[in-house]
């Protein structure tokens, strides 16, 4: 998924997510009873919402490509037990657009078989590098940047699991 992280890179970023208060996140491994580790997945617990309520965030998944629904139910059954631990009220997955789509298209299926649906789209873009634009400050962007308008009144409101079976 990653080609350009090395292993060193790797095992850096993973001890820094071991080291995480596990109700902030952490890091999640799947293995058999055989001892082989088919999965390891980081997993944030968010606040994205005004009201509060907290989301799990499973991201950077690394999967074997397994046939069957095994590894994508203990999946979602450890990320239920850990969202109820934590009282999450949902659970979001991130997938990168894969480098190869019939990969990401085997992950995808094999979360939606295991519960998850698709919710949404995120875009990604890549910032401008900063002082692309000749004799431009970023003070000046800053004060000529659109403002809304603003006017006074109420706003309008519109793990330890194992796979069932």
């Amino acid at each position: 998924m990653y080609p350009q992280i090395t292993a060193k890179q790797w095992a850096a970023y993973a001890r820094r997510c071991a080291r995480m208060p596990a109700h902030l996140g952490g890091l999640i491994g799947i293995q058999d009873r055989r001892g082989y580790m088919h999965a390891v997945v980081c997993y944030t617990v968010d606040r994205p919402f005004l009201d509060g309520t907290r989301i799990f965030r499973l991201h950077d998944l690394i999967l074997a490509h397994l046939p069957g629904q095994t590894l994508g139910l203990a999946l979602a059954a450890c990320a239920d037990q850990l969202a109820t631990e934590f009282g999450c009220t949902g659970i979001t997955v991130d997938l990168p657009a894969a480098a190869n789509a019939a990969q990401g298209a085997s992950t995808q299926a094999m979360l939606q078989l295991a519960g998850f649906n698709i919710a949404g789209v995120k875009l990604l873009r890549t910032p401008a590098i900063a002082g692309t634009c000749a004799g431009t400050s970023s003070r000046y962007l800053e004060s000529t940047a659109y403002q809304p308008l603003v006017t006074g009144g109420p706003i309008n409101q519109p793990c330890s699991a194992t796979a069932p079976g």
